[in-house]
């Protein structure tokens, strides 16, 4: 079984790869604006790749494994409306309105089918959870999406925080998803880093982030325990570096009265390697991030408070060093 399993995983890496090589030459070019970190243009679009294999291993697990039918046909299902409304997208600048539109139904789809923050039976907490469920689905794939420009960025830190969702998972629909995730960034990754010739593009960064987030809530949907609490803690605490990035930029550029929606340079890991460090390094420490969200993860159950410095300090650190050396950038 475990030969099996790690033949599956690499079929699926080459086979990512070999779709990633293809869309080189084929996907619409993300040429340079406001908002990117790369001064060529660049295909996007390679996120095909890793899509194909995530929903190859959600039909798998719906085939293969009893009881994943409602769960991983759900997941299969948003993760298909987002990378249409995605596609199109990448091939033609299209309404913010429509993409926020794809990913609410997304999100609707994977809640409907039960995938929420835990929490108590009852009416009213029962509609909080999905409304929760609902926010967070959307912001976290906003995220993913929003640090897609730099070489690694986001294929590498979801490539690791898959891995992670697996290890806790073990075998299951999510697991399988998450190992089949984790095959198809990793395919993809030597085509985007440390030199980018290709970017994920909203085909793969949002169905993507969107993938992993909803997975972290699969972990925690059991019930209303600390054990569920922790388990859906999971991505939050893996992905803290990139949502806090997003968050704080926000409200940054809120309190500055910027328009939110315009297009910008704004965010800490763009100052970083705007300022002092090659893209390549950003991304390190990024993934750096992944892993001390990690350790804190696992902090949490002895010891909450400490978990949760663990988990901010760092990016109140890097927050401070990064402004600092960038502050003639913001002047």
């Amino acid at each position: 079984m475990g030969w099996a399993l790690i033949t599956c995983t690499v079929a699926m890496a080459l086979a990512s790869a070999a779709m990633v090589r293809a869309m080189i030459g084929r996907g619409a070019l993300d040429v340079p604006g406001a908002r990117s970190s790369h001064d060529t243009p660049t295909p996007r679009g390679g996120g095909i790749g890793p899509v194909a294999t995530l929903c190859t291993g959600l039909v798998a697990a719906m085939v293969i494994l009893p009881g994943a039918i409602r769960p991983a046909a759900g997941l299969l299902l948003a993760c298909l409306v987002l990378a249409a409304v995605s596609h199109r997208d990448d091939v033609r600048q299209g309404d913010f309105r429509v993409k926020l539109a794809g990913q609410l139904a997304a999100a609707l789809i994977v809640v409907t089918c039960g995938l929420t923050w835990p929490h108590p039976q009852g009416g009213l907490a029962v509609a909080m959870a999905a409304v929760m469920g609902v926010a967070w689905l959307i912001f976290a794939t906003n995220a993913m999406n929003f640090i897609d420009g730099l070489n690694g960025l986001a294929a590498g830190s979801m490539l690791l925080g898959s891995l992670a969702i697996a290890s806790v998972a073990g075998p299951g629909w999510i697991g399988c998803a998450a190992l089949a995730l984790a095959a198809g960034l990793a395919g993809f990754l030597p085509f985007n880093y440390p030199k980018a010739r290709i970017f994920l593009g909203d085909v793969g960064s949002q169905p993507c982030g969107f993938a992993v987030a909803a997975l972290g809530l699969a972990l925690g949907s059991g019930g209303w325990s600390a054990h569920a609490v922790h388990a859906a803690l999971l991505a939050p605490f893996l992905f803290f570096g990139i949502y806090a990035d997003v968050f704080f930029t926000l409200l940054r550029r809120a309190r500055a009265g910027e328009r939110l929606t315009q297009a910008h340079r704004g965010h800490l890991y763009q100052l970083a390697q705007r300022s002092f460090l090659p893209a390549w390094a950003v991304a390190l420490v990024e993934f750096g991030f992944v892993g001390i969200g990690w350790a804190a993860w696992h902090l949490w159950p002895a010891n909450p408070l400490a978990s949760v410095a663990v988990l901010v300090v760092p990016q109140v650190i890097w927050a401070v060093a990064v402004l600092r050396r960038a502050a003639p950038l913001l002047r």
